[in-house]
């Protein structure tokens, strides 16, 4: 269920066109770590935030939440320009929901498919730290993570020195 607020910001956003707004629910201005936060990945187990990043030169991080129409319409699409970009890893976040409840969405809609990794960023802090205040935001991350470029929609999403999606 959705209380009051989050309705509110949600209806904002969309009247705005700005996507889903998702309440911020870690105090802004939150510092990472050296490594960042450690995330959960779907399978159970921890990671620390950057070595995510440290494997490519540039990492595609997708800023959803599981409430989201937008998030969800826009779902086969990161899937397609994931498959058309096997040298780009990319993150689905989930910030600012707990694991157990982001594992039964990812089932029903069938997240990945092995073209993606979804992470679950529980206390926000990744959504705080790159300020991110509505879904989906697509974030081009280099490996220690300061931002290349920041998107609302896939289809706007370049890969600096990598090939378009066509």
């Amino acid at each position: 269920m959705v209380n009051a607020r989050a309705m509110a910001l949600l209806l904002a956003g969309l009247a705005a066109g700005a996507g889903c707004r998702a309440p911020a629910p870690v105090p802004a201005g939150r510092r990472l770590g050296e490594d960042g936060p450690a995330v959960w990945l779907v399978d159970g187990r921890r990671a620390a935030w950057r070595s995510l990043l440290a494997a490519r030169p540039t990492t595609l991080v997708v800023f959803a939440t599981t409430w989201c129409g937008i998030c969800r319409e826009e779902q086969p699409a990161v899937e397609a320009w994931a498959r058309a970009h096997p040298e780009v890893p990319v993150l689905y976040v989930f910030s600012g929901e707990a694991l157990a409840a982001v594992l039964p969405e990812l089932g029903r809609r069938h997240l990945g498919g092995g073209t993606l990794t979804a992470v679950v960023d529980a206390e926000g802090r990744l959504a705080d730290h790159y300020g991110v205040s509505a879904t989906p935001t697509f974030l081009v991350l280099a490996p220690d993570g300061s931002p290349r470029a920041t998107h609302h929609r896939i289809g706007e999403v370049r890969v600096p020195g990598g090939r378009d999606p066509s």
